[in-house]
């Protein structure tokens, strides 16, 4: 039975490695410094002690490595703007019938503010209107030709290079996000639109009819509906599932097979000049859970020390 022959060693696993290693040690380091100071706690005499603990405050490394061959990277590939635009007007339909079923929920509620109870009544009529306008299929139609565009423009600002994932990602993000403001800011003027129509159908033939159509009020309420919390929620789902569709494989980034096996580095020949070392100076930075307050709401967050 032929010897299986191990994967070989990249220097990125190496070096990330020795990172990830450290950091843990420090993880272990606290565990154990939190152990201490449980059983100083309980003992009488080492209560009133400072808890030792220890800080990494800056770790050098020296380490020789063999260089056996370079691994080329690899462009990224973006999908289809069909393909994604597909998956983003699925989003869409998804996102509306899950709003759908929020609104009805809430109407269960008797403790509705009245501002609540206006939106309320908002959703409830705007969400058949972007339903019977085919909100989702519009939405499938105009992402496919303006993620191609995005698409075309990306590759020429790289000047013949390729675009890597994050920066496709990002600009299909964009691009969706874009898009569905403004399909959902049409739809409000036509719902507005409709509304006033419909207001005077009902007229009397002897009645005069209001003002005409304002645009400005139009727009302005397109806003309020674009700020509410609803369709940030449902915008930014489908910015995400945009983002998430766009690229099929990612960027991978060139890296060198190396041996850090201590007998091939002393048997190796060519001297000295075959073999790399790495001198690594580490800096460690502390993070902390950090609470505040954004929009009235309590948030959580990494900060640094």
């Amino acid at each position: 039975m032929a010897e299986k022959i191990p994967p070989a060693t990249k220097l990125s696993e190496v070096i990330g490695g020795l990172v990830a290693s450290i950091a843990h040690a420090r993880s272990v380091a606290d565990a154990e410094a939190l152990r201490i100071a449980h059983r100083y706690r309980q003992h009488e005499l080492l209560k009133g002690l400072s808890v030792p603990r220890l800080r990494i405050r800056n770790v050098s490394i020296s380490l020789p490595v063999i260089l056996t061959s370079t691994i080329p990277g690899n462009a990224a590939v973006a999908n289809t703007p069909k393909e994604i635009a597909r998956i983003a007007g699925d989003a869409f339909q998804q996102a509306l019938s899950w709003a759908s079923e929020s609104l009805r929920d809430q109407r269960q509620l008797k403790n509705l503010s009245p501002e609540e109870r206006k939106w309320q009544g908002r959703f409830e009529r705007l969400i058949p209107s972007v339903m019977s306008a085919n909100a989702p299929a519009l939405l499938r139609e105009s992402l496919d030709g303006e993620i191609q565009q995005t698409l075309n423009g990306l590759s020429l600002s790289e000047a013949g290079g390729a675009p890597a994932d994050a920066a496709i990602r990002d600009a299909v993000a964009a691009t969706t996000e874009r898009v569905v403001r403004g399909l959902i800011e049409e739809v409000c003027l036509r719902y507005l639109h409709d509304r006033l129509d419909q207001e005077r159908g009902r007229l009397a033939p002897n009645e005069k009819a209001g003002d005409d159509f304002d645009e400005g009020r139009a727009r302005k309420f397109a806003d309020e509906v674009l700020n509410h919390e609803l369709v940030k929620k449902l915008i930014d789902n489908l910015r995400l599932a945009a983002q998430q569709a766009a690229v099929l494989k990612p960027t991978v980034a060139p890296d060198f097979e190396v041996s850090v096996n201590t007998d091939d580095i002393k048997n190796t020949g060519g001297g000295p000049d075959a073999v790399t070392r790495l001198n690594l100076l580490l800096h460690e930075e502390g993070l902390e859970w950090m609470t505040g307050s954004q929009d009235g709401k309590e948030t959580t967050t990494l900060g640094p020390e």
